[in-house]
């Protein structure tokens, strides 16, 4: 188009995602999509509510996302999935320095127009023991884990490990 903008029947170069979302995706993902000033009053519960419509959401949709390395996005290029495993040098290192040594990590975004690069929901398997993190606005909010859950205000050690390992996702999307 002359104005520069992207329209549903224009495509990219093979491997770039598109910057337009289709009316139909963005009117879904709006409907779920919480602006930020609104989550501040938003009880813990909801929030995590929220994430898991996300979470059920990509899950139910993975099979029409399109596969870029380690990253799922939609046919329109909106981020939504990235997953990384041993081999990651930053995270190996981390995992190392926390005692771990086999790890596998699925990191969910809040696909919606305006979202961020941080994920809103973090899967992990780390020594066969599962693991759920849960963010909203980039703060930790909860964890569950095989001893239970609810938790956020762990030891300064396990908070700076989820830390690393929501921040190294939106460092590194491209696994």
């Amino acid at each position: 188009m002359a104005d520069g903008s992207v329209t549903d029947k224009e495509s990219q170069p093979a491997g770039q995602p598109k910057s337009q979302i289709a009316a139909a995706d963005f009117e879904v993902m709006a409907q779920e999509a919480v602006p930020a000033a609104a989550m501040a009053s938003v009880s813990q519960d909801e929030k995590i509510q929220h994430i898991r419509n996300i979470y059920n959401r990509t899950v139910g949709n993975q099979g029409s996302y399109y596969q870029f390395g380690g990253c799922y996005y939609t046919a329109e290029g909106v981020l939504t999935k990235a997953v990384a495993s041993n081999g990651n040098i930053a995270l190996d290192e981390t995992m190392h320095k926390n005692g771990y040594t086999t790890y596998s990590l699925e990191y969910y975004y809040e696909d919606w127009a305006d979202g961020d690069r941080y994920p809103v929901f973090i899967y992990a398997v780390i020594d066969k023991k599962e693991y759920r993190y849960y963010f909203c606005e980039g703060e930790f909010i909860r964890r569950i884990g095989p001893e239970g859950g609810g938790n956020r205000n762990d030891t300064p050690q396990l908070n700076s490990f989820i830390q690393t390992l929501h921040d190294e996702c939106a460092r590194n999307c491209y696994f």
